[in-house]
Order: structure tokens, then C-alpha cells, then sequence
């Protein structure tokens, strides 16, 4: 395949405030993978406040994905990984919308 794209692999670091809550630090990058994605899915989804949209993705890429707390940016917007598919050489990622 032509990877012809470039994701982001980024982390935040969370820290105690020693009051029972969480203070997020900046976003730090920690590689870039090349990528080729699929269309964007979009649909309505209806939540207790009215619709809203949900945004889905399918990623695949050669590189290797970093386990722990992660997500990717990508053509300016953030994408939780919801699931890694490994087939050897190629890997799937399949991404929503943060």
C-alpha cells in the first residue's frame, strides 16, 4: 500500500492534584507513523442532551503503535483508538473522533 499521510502519536500525562482529582499536562508527541486512511464515517447519534455526531476512522499503517495512554492527531483533530488489528506486516486501527 501508499502510506502517503503522517499521524501523530501523542500522549498527556495526568497528575494527582492531592484533592482526588487530575490535572492534565501538555500534549507530548511520541513518533510520527505513516499512514493511509480510509473515509471518514459520520452518523447522528441521539444522546440525552439532543444529537450530536459521531465520527469514525479506519487507519492502516507498517509502523508499530505504542501501547498505554494514547491517542493520534491528524490533519488537525484528535482520534481515540478503539481497536488495533496486527496482521504482520500491516496494522488497522480503527479511530473515533475525541
Amino acid at each position: 500500500m501508499f502510506y502517503e499521510d503522517i499521524a501523530k502519536v501523542m500522549t498527556k500525562e495526568s497528575t494527582s492534584d492531592g484533592m482526588g482529582g487530575w490535572i492534565e499536562g501538555k500534549p507530548t508527541e511520541l513518533k510520527q507513523i505513516r499512514v493511509m486512511s480510509a473515509p471518514l464515517d459520520a452518523e447522528a447519534v441521539l444522546r440525552g442532551f439532543g444529537a450530536t455526531q459521531n465520527v469514525t476512522m479506519k487507519m492502516f499503517t507498517e509502523d508499530t503503535i505504542p501501547e498505554g495512554n494514547i491517542y493520534l492527531e491528524y490533519k488537525d483533530d484528535d482520534y481515540r483508538i478503539t481497536h488495533k488489528s496486527d496482521y504482520g506486516k500491516e496494522k488497522i486501527l480503527l479511530l473515533e473522533r475525541i
